[in-house]
């Protein structure tokens, strides 16, 4: 992701170091780059999580990550369609995402966990996940696929 102030990691390093209270094996990898890398990586530093959060900068192949994962959080503030959850779930990898316009048009009657927007939601999602409080159904890709097709012909050609 890019790290900057719309994708939100703030609040999600912030929640995560709340969940390290209570798991303190737990791990976070963050992926990307962007203009506030240098203050996240201050903020673990200041949060005493640098056991546990990693900031791993660009890969320009992230699947091995997401597919080693146990699962996928998405912290955004706001999001067109988020792309990143769609292959997240086509991994076959839980998603926990905070509850905005475009996460919840993606996860709609599809497997995934939204949560309140705010540091205690994320921490409260990621917690109810790893006490196995979560159930997560499989994602059928070539359904969705089919739909949004079907969708954009009906609206681009009639």
């Amino acid at each position: 992701a890019r790290l900057s102030p719309e994708k939100d990691q703030e609040k999600l390093i912030k929640s995560f170091s709340k969940l390290v209270m209570d798991y303190p094996k737990a791990k976070l990898l963050i992926l990307g780059d962007g203009p506030l890398k240098h203050y996240l990586s201050s903020l673990i530093s200041k949060l005493g999580l640098s056991s546990n959060v990693f900031l791993l900068g660009i890969r320009f192949n992230p699947f091995p990550y997401l597919k080693r994962a146990d699962c996928f959080v998405l912290s955004s503030n706001y999001e067109g369609q988020p792309m990143t959850l769609l292959e997240a779930m086509i991994l076959e990898k839980p998603v926990i995402s905070t509850d905005i316009i475009g996460s919840r048009s993606a996860l709609e009657n599809r497997p995934g966990y939204l949560v309140d927007n705010s540091e205690q939601g994320l921490y409260l999602g990621m917690k109810d996940f790893i006490e196995g409080k979560l159930h997560f159904e499989p994602f059928d890709y070539e359904t969705y696929q089919t739909q949004a097709l079907e969708m954009f012909y009906t609206r681009v050609c009639n």
